[in-house]
């Protein structure tokens, strides 16, 4: 009996976990799947050895490098390659994109002896927050690989490392299955399957041929509607601000990426992408420290981290919200610049890269 009652979690356990799975055999996934996220870490493996043939190929041109986050997809190649003739852009940003994937895909990059001519680090408040309502783990689940994990996992919180572990495991627990997704992809002979295998397609294709810039195709400039974007920022707020309390492991691997560029002298900056500005005035004036403590900021507790690790490897850092930056102003939402305004981002960037000296930077 006692035999029996020790054997029955590990039965139990192994029965869940095989008809976990059964909903990912073939494509089924499709009818509950409701983001194509994961199209974009699958893509980014594959660029690492693209860049890596081009970076040899004869009468190759420069080579930028981008890692950043969804601010930072949706750059037009064609526009960046009539205006800078001797520059190519290769974009690593992806959703949720923090400093722990962009040191994963750097490490890889110094494996395989792989050198761009320069690299922008985007980095946000965002990403380096501890404790947000709403996990960013987009990175955690989908970017990185568990040696990488395992490796760094004093940096991570216990709650970061239960999550990866529950969602690795169980992946109906990663992407939530719902039944009026499934019933709704099925309807009309699978009309909508069909539509969102298209899309899946043409992300792919995107990706590919933009060497990982996902351009928008709205091209005119949205309606600027105040309320929506000034609702929109109160939601990011709540979900990604609130509590706001700083990751010292992000900072750690931003520090460990920006040593290894600036070891092997290729020219780095540090960028933190323009937010609309409902969003920005909150992150300068809401305190977010606890009564009693010195009155903080989002902008007062991260910024001068970022400035002191800028200044540790003599790399710039271009702050986009409270600098000089750029005129156009549009946004889709609190977070995410209109299509029309990417020529002059692209601009901006171009700028700040050609600024750095070409062996790069030395501390």
């Amino acid at each position: 009996m006692k035999l029996k009652l020790f054997f029955f979690p590990i039965v139990l356990f192994l029965g869940a976990f095989i008809l976990d799975k059964q909903l990912f055999i073939g494509r089924f996934e499709d009818t509950f799947l409701r983001t194509g996220t994961f199209l974009n870490f699958d893509h980014k493996v594959d660029m690492l050895d693209e860049l890596a043939a081009y970076l040899i190929a004869p009468a190759r041109k420069k080579t930028l490098v981008i890692f950043g986050n969804s601010r930072t997809m949706s750059f037009e190649n064609s526009y960046i390659e009539s205006k800078y003739k001797d520059w190519i852009w290769f974009n690593f940003s992806v959703p949720g994109g923090t400093t722990d994937y962009f040191l994963f895909l750097i490490q890889e990059m110094k494996r395989k002896g792989i050198r761009p001519d320069a690299v922008v680090l985007t980095v946000t408040p965002q990403g380096f927050n501890t404790a947000p309502a709403v996990p960013m783990d987009e990175v955690l689940i989908s970017g990185l690989s568990f040696p990488f994990i395992a490796r760094y996992a004093n940096r991570y919180t216990t709650d970061d490392l239960m999550n990866y572990a529950a969602k690795k495991t169980f992946w109906t627990y990663r992407y939530r299955p719902k039944a009026e997704v499934i019933l709704h992809r099925l309807e009309h002979d699978g009309l909508q399957m069909r539509i969102f295998r298209q899309f899946q397609f043409d992300t792919a294709t995107r990706l590919k041929v933009s060497r990982g810039s996902v351009p928008f195709q709205f091209q005119g400039i949205p309606a600027q509607d105040d309320e929506f974007l000034m609702a929109h920022a109160k939601n990011t707020w709540q979900d990604f601000f609130t509590p706001y309390k700083l990751s010292e492991g992000q900072f750690a691997f931003t520090d460990d990426s920006l040593r290894i560029l600036t070891d092997a002298r290729i020219p780095v900056i540090l960028l933190w992408a323009r937010v609309q500005k409902n969003l920005r005035q909150m992150k300068d004036t809401v305190v977010v420290t606890p009564r009693g403590e010195k009155p903080e900021t989002v902008r007062s507790l991260w910024a001068p981290r970022m400035t002191a690790l800028a200044a540790k490897y003599q790399v710039p850092f271009y702050d986009m919200n409270y600098g000089n930056s750029i005129a156009c102003d549009h946004f889709f939402d609190s977070s995410h610049l209109a299509s029309v305004c990417f020529p002059e981002f692209s601009d901006y960037i171009m700028r700040a890269v050609l600024d750095q000296k070409p062996e790069g930077q030395k501390p």
